[in-house]
């Protein structure tokens, strides 16, 4: 019988420096104009980003890129440029991540739904989270026709891609059942891990120039199951509210989740005629000029390891992520 796989730290040790010398030599060589856009949600000494990696990643960029925030943004590309966005606009943005920017000397752009960030209303993926959290120690629950393990990763995010998947009353519908199999609400007042920059902390880093607010919607939904009318209203609303909070113009929009099949050319077409300049995706990859759509601007996630990073600037992050499927 054939037992785990036993992997040699060593090997992985040195295959990790290769992969990473490779990475920097094809970036090196391949440097022009793009425009790379690092992504952050959550960054915290107890979660799996911590904030001496995110430190790395800021001074990696402020040395090779011109950073530069969506206002400054003048169309297409001619030299190395970067953002730097987090989304959601949870309150470790300003514990956390603002204090390390500041240090390093780069902007930010803090992409936020105005029901979670103006009205301290619960994400509805939050309320997914705290739920699902109430469950652990439980073998499994069945709700929706769907069964997870509340004690097992993989079986968790199966179920919360099927949970996104669904229409805004289905997904709703699958919360509130999993909430009663709960027996309570979540908190009226969020617990700390689930709240928002609070007002008067954004004011304060919106005062200093090196942080702009990107709308992220009103209430976080998949785009494209909306109808025309809620795409509109989501569009409109989540920009009209943040341009009256922070007094300025709001260019870009953050896609809901972002990845593939979240947005398409109904949303894109809604987003221009919103009058966004730009937007952002969550597909990864590197925004370069032959390829470069300012409406579906790709973004590269913060990874513990810089190396990871330099290789989605190499243009090998898909290799890499292919090889590692084949495995």
């Amino acid at each position: 019988m054939c037992g785990p796989e036993v992997r040699d730290p060593e090997a992985a040790g040195v295959k990790e420096q290769v992969w990473s010398l490779v990475s920097e030599l094809i970036w090196r060589m391949r440097r022009g104009p793009c425009l790379a856009v690092l992504t952050l949600h959550r960054v915290g000494a107890d979660l799996t980003i911590q904030p001496d990696a995110v430190a790395r990643m800021f001074a990696y960029l402020r040395r090779h890129f011109r950073m530069m925030l969506p206002s400054q943004w003048t169309g297409g590309v001619s030299e190395p440029s970067a953002m730097i966005t987090i989304d959601d606009g949870h309150e470790d943005a300003h514990d956390v991540i603002y204090p390390l920017a500041r240090r390093e000397g780069v902007p930010l752009v803090i992409c936020v739904p105005t029901d979670y960030f103006l009205r301290d209303r619960w994400l509805w993926f939050d309320r997914l989270n705290w739920a699902i959290a109430q469950c652990r120690g439980t073998p499994q629950v069945r709700v929706g026709g769907e069964t997870f393990f509340p004690d097992h990763r993989p079986s968790v995010v199966a179920f919360k891609m099927h949970v996104k998947s669904l229409s805004r009353s289905e997904r709703d519908a699958i919360v509130e059942d999993l909430i009663r199999i709960v027996g309570r609400e979540p908190p009226a007042v969020m617990p700390k891990e689930y709240r928002p920059v609070p007002r008067e902390a954004m004011r304060g880093m919106l005062a200093t120039g090196t942080v702009e607010l990107c709308a992220h919607s009103v209430t976080h939904p998949v785009m494209t199951r909306l109808e025309d009318a809620e795409l509109r209203e989501e569009l409109a609303r989540g920009r009209a509210e943040l341009e009256a909070f922070s007094g300025r113009p709001v260019v870009a929009f953050c896609y809901p989740h972002g990845q593939a099949g979240t947005f398409d050319d109904r949303t894109q077409a809604a987003v221009a005629q919103a009058g966004y300049r730009i937007a952002f995706t969550s597909v990864p990859g590197v925004n370069r000029p032959r390829s470069f759509d300012p409406l579906r601007l790709r973004r590269i996630h913060v990874h513990p390891r810089l190396s990871m990073f330099t290789r989605e600037l190499a243009g090998l992050g898909g290799w890499r992520r292919r090889l590692a499927g084949a495995d």
